[in-house]
């Protein structure tokens, strides 16, 4: 558990990304995105730099607060009309 909390400590600055502006409507394209710990906190220009260990993205797309909500309710709890070829 230690090892996860000094990770999560760590600040990570995702390079050369493009995110995906769900609010506005558009792609940031170039970009540089800070996380610290859980949290995302600061978006620049490419040009910027941050404190942090660098990872470039290489052009890839990031979708803050964006997260999967796939679940399978039906294998886990015993509804009757459960079907067991799922």
């Amino acid at each position: 558990m230690a090892t996860v909390c000094v990770i999560l400590s760590l600040s990570l600055v995702l390079t050369n990304c493009s995110i995906v502006d769900v609010e506005h409507g558009g792609i940031q394209e170039n970009r540089n995105l800070l996380i610290e710990g859980q949290f995302i906190k600061r978006a620049t220009d490419g040009r910027k730099r941050l404190k942090g260990r660098p990872l470039d993205l290489k052009g890839a797309y990031v979708l803050p607060g964006l997260f999967n909500m796939h679940n399978n309710l039906s294998m886990v709890f015993p509804f009757k009309n459960t079907n067991l070829a799922e």
